[in-house]
């Protein structure tokens, strides 16, 4: 088998290359000499495409002014203290109430968080839950939380609600100050939802001091 023939067409670009090679440095030359009549120009243009073409990337100038970052805002849990008064429709003799809750990050893209608490009354009847919140920025300082809770409520004799298990919903309004502590007001209300024979519910009304934990 003849290989001749493929390898003709080979040579032909091989010779190609090497006519390309050894002509360019003579071209760059040529083209230098030729400009009579701005010669230094040309030459340097020459010259300064090959220091550009060598030059690495330029850093950026250490005189420019820094401009400072704002640190990402983080999303805070927080520890609610609040107090005030239970049985607004019920007429209760000892009406007074206080408690605790934590209020986890959110935990999902819709910003629930988880919530755990207890409440006292000045009756000894107490409320111990679980549940979720929901924040609402009404503006950069006001802040709407609705809730839902749901735990064990030990009753007495003037706050019977007719079942342990009972189900209490809110809203609080608050004012969010620069260092992210928060005061506001909220309503509840609270009952067995109708699983029990008996459903009065009660409503209360508290001052709520939230405070940022990081």
């Amino acid at each position: 088998m003849r290989l001749t023939p493929p390898l003709r067409p080979i040579k032909w670009c091989v010779r190609c290359l090497l006519v390309l090679a050894v002509s360019t440095p003579a071209v760059a030359v040529a083209d230098c000499t030729i400009s009579t009549l701005f010669p230094e120009r040309a030459c340097l243009q020459g010259a300064q495409s090959l220091v550009l073409a060598q030059r690495p990337p330029r850093l950026a100038s250490t005189h420019t002014r820094d401009i400072p970052i704002a640190p990402a805002m983080t999303e805070d849990a927080y520890l609610a203290v609040n107090a005030g008064f239970v049985g607004l429709f019920n007429r209760f003799k000892e009406t007074l109430r206080y408690g605790m809750e934590y209020r986890w990050k959110s935990l999902s893209a819709l910003k629930i968080r988880p919530a755990a608490g207890l409440i006292m009354a000045e009756n000894d009847a107490s409320y111990l839950f679980i549940g979720m919140r929901r924040d609402f920025n009404l503006s950069p300082n006001w802040v709407l939380t609705g809730s839902f809770d749901a735990g064990y409520f030990e009753e007495r004799d003037e706050l019977n609600l007719g079942l342990e298990l009972e189900f209490r919903t809110g809203l609080e309004l608050a004012y969010q100050f620069a260092n992210r502590y928060r005061a506001g007001v909220a309503l509840y209300h609270l009952s067995n939802g109708g699983f029990g024979e008996r459903n009065p519910g009660t409503e209360s009304a508290v001052i709520n001091l939230t405070i940022p934990i990081q």
